[in-house]
């Protein structure tokens, strides 16, 4: 039989919400990475499990803990007397009040002010009876509480979801998201927090692969969303290198009605019109001509 964590995975993969749910109340940590490098929540997208992932997005707003009640033992605020029942006899619970409290030195000789006298001794001639028994009582059940505390009767620790959670690739459920295009499961992920700039081990963000692999919506969307047009991956390159070096006119237009930057170099001073023309996308060159691309910039090598 596999672990707990085996079993999330599992039931991920499969899609049963009810079981991923139950694993969860037996204190599994829904953030854990598995055995192939994924959290369950990047799972779960790469799986397009979206009933899975509305399950786990909402377990995060839960109290980490609760408290079931607590027990009040046969012994009283006084140590010299443990075996008083817990309801406490009326001379131990106003033991507070009987306590001498002595003057501190050099202070016998100084006058209370009258007035102040006066004004104390009406408020207290109000319900006097009552507040001290309600003072006492409260300080009678915090002793109490106390000493018992440690006996409470805890739930599981229910972890709650980290949306950004990293997996071993350092990536979050999104970079997958926008892997896939799935624009249903990037609204989801964005509107419960996650972040749209993060990048990968290799900086790679996530609107870099949705360009890269030619997902119109999803790179529309992470745009209107957030993610920074003009931000730099793996040898500076950006989202409109990936578009163009591959051909994804559309794409392309996208990000640059978006703020990208179509003369932008990477770490070998190619523009995105560079990749296009290298890689033969006559279209994808037009398109960049046609929106004021500079023909006749070098990369590196002195190559135009």
């Amino acid at each position: 039989m596999g672990s707990l964590l085996d079993e999330l995975f599992s039931a991920i993969q499969h899609g049963n919400v009810s079981q991923v749910v139950e694993l969860r109340k037996k204190g599994i940590n829904i953030n854990q990475i598995g055995k192939a490098g994924f959290t369950p929540l990047g799972a779960a997208v790469q799986n397009e499990k979206v009933s899975v992932i509305k399950a786990l997005l909402s377990m995060k707003s839960e109290s980490r803990s609760k408290n079931l009640g607590y027990y009040v033992y046969k012994y009283d605020v006084n140590e010299n007397n443990p075996a008083s029942s817990s309801s406490g006899s009326s001379s131990n619970i106003h033991q507070a009040e009987d306590e001498i409290v002595l003057t501190p030195d050099g202070m016998e000789s100084l006058e209370w002010d009258k007035e102040l006298l006066e004004e104390g001794a009406a408020e207290k001639n109000e319900e006097p009876e009552q507040e001290d028994s309600w003072a006492s009582l409260y300080r009678w059940y915090a002793s109490v509480l106390e000493r018992t505390g440690h006996v409470l009767p805890q739930e599981p620790v229910l972890e709650n979801i980290d949306v950004n959670a990293t997996d071993v690739y350092c990536r979050t459920a999104l970079h997958y998201a926008a892997e896939l295009g799935n624009e249903e499961i990037i609204s989801e992920l964005l509107n419960a927090g996650c972040k749209a700039n993060v990048g990968d081990s290799s900086d790679v963000k996530p609107l870099m692969l949705a360009s890269a692999r030619g997902h119109i919506g999803a790179t529309a969307l992470l745009l209107a969303r957030g993610a920074h047009p003009e931000a730099k991956g793996p040898d500076k390159s950006s989202a409109l290198h990936a578009a163009c070096a591959r051909g994804f006119t559309d794409v392309a237009e996208v990000l640059l009605k978006g703020g990208a930057r179509i003369d932008a170099m990477d770490s070998s001073d190619r523009t995105p019109l560079y990749l296009a023309v290298s890689r033969g996308y006559e279209i994808t060159v037009q398109m960049l001509i046609r929106r004021g691309a500079r023909i006749n910039l070098e990369e590196i090598h002195g190559k135009k």
